[in-house]
């Protein structure tokens, strides 16, 4: 249980450290989030997250190709949007 708590507030220090939301994409039940901060368990990725209304949040990793953004979840699973799904987000 202490592992568990410590791995979440690792996660959400993260989270709340990121440098900002750069793209976003919204499906009709959830919203997948890019961010430019570095993830730290997969080298030359940045954070994404994805929630949706019923408070449900998973976090995972992202880059591209020419054609393609991936996302390799933390629950295992591996998905590849087309870059016009992603809004970009104005830069402030």
């Amino acid at each position: 249980m202490i592992k568990q708590l410590l791995c979440l507030s690792v996660l959400v220090s993260s989270l709340a450290n990121a440098e900002g939301v750069i793209a976003e994409g919204k499906t009709p039940h959830s919203t997948v989030s890019l961010t430019d901060k570095p993830c730290v368990n997969m080298p030359y990725t940045k954070v994404a997250y994805t929630y949706n209304d019923k408070g449900q949040t998973l976090l995972g990793c992202w880059a591209s190709d020419e054609s393609r953004v991936f996302v390799a979840w933390n629950d295992l699973r591996l998905t590849s949007y087309a870059f016009n799904f992603f809004n970009v987000k104005e830069i402030k």
